[in-house]
């Protein structure tokens, strides 16, 4: 039997795009090749500084007040990526920040065989996100 590989070019391609336009940011899941299938959503500042504050929290960074080896003890001691668990909350906090319910289900829908290939483009604020580690939102508030 010939080994029959799925190439990329069969595969649907989705690009998630973010720009931030300063007073409000803006979110955009498209499948490549069907404009029919695109969702945009407005991510509130409150949500947008929620997550930032996440991340601060989550990474090594050091803050206004730290030194490096304060911000690297703070991240590995206490921050989300210190234990599975909190890694976890993290994944499903971005997620429900940062991610409208309608992007989340295009995404399932391209989740079958052949699986869609994901392309992300963050605006500037987005660039530390992880964004292989998002979590679908079991619950959202």
């Amino acid at each position: 039997m010939a080994d029959v590989a799925v190439t990329t070019a069969q595969r649907p391609t989705l690009v998630l795009r973010f720009a931030d336009l300063g007073i409000a940011l803006y979110g955009a899941l498209r499948v490549v090749g069907e404009p029919s299938r695109t969702v945009t959503w407005v991510v509130e500042e409150p949500l947008l500084l929620a997550a930032l504050r996440e991340l601060d929290a989550a990474l090594p960074e050091p803050g206004p007040e730290e030194t490096a080896l304060d911000a690297i003890a703070r991240a590995v001691r206490h921050g989300a990526f210190a234990h599975p668990g909190g890694e976890l909350v993290l994944a499903y906090r971005l997620g429900v920040l940062l991610m409208a319910p309608a992007a989340w289900q295009l995404l399932l829908d391209c989740a079958s065989d052949p699986r869609a290939v994901l392309f992300v483009a963050p605006c500037a604020r987005l660039a530390r996100v992880p964004w292989g580690l998002l979590a679908l939102p079991a619950v959202r508030p």
